[in-house]
């Protein structure tokens, strides 16, 4: 059963960062993805996240560990950004 909770964590990661891909003004990358498409992974990615969790937790448990997770890494994108261009002009001197 804890296959399910690390699946869906995982899956939740990989939404969230679909979604910060499509965002114009994302800082990952220099140009933002193809946003229709990268939105509708994301979207998928999401729902096979809550559908991992409902595997192992009843509906309200997974409702709430999948959208407090969710907020977190929606949260924490911008400063990844932030902290990876820092590391990256580090690395070039």
């Amino acid at each position: 059963m804890i296959q399910f909770v690390a699946l869906g964590l995982a899956f939740a990661l990989m939404g969230s960062a679909a979604f910060y891909l499509a965002s114009p003004h994302q800082c990952w990358h220099r140009n933002a993805w193809a946003a229709s498409t990268t939105r509708l992974v994301g979207g998928a990615l999401l729902a096979l996240a809550l559908m991992a969790l409902l595997q192992v937790f009843s509906a309200v448990v997974a409702v709430f560990v999948w959208s407090i997770w969710l907020m977190l890494l929606l949260l924490l994108n911008p400063y990844l950004a932030v902290g990876l261009h820092i590391w990256r002009e580090a690395r070039s001197g």
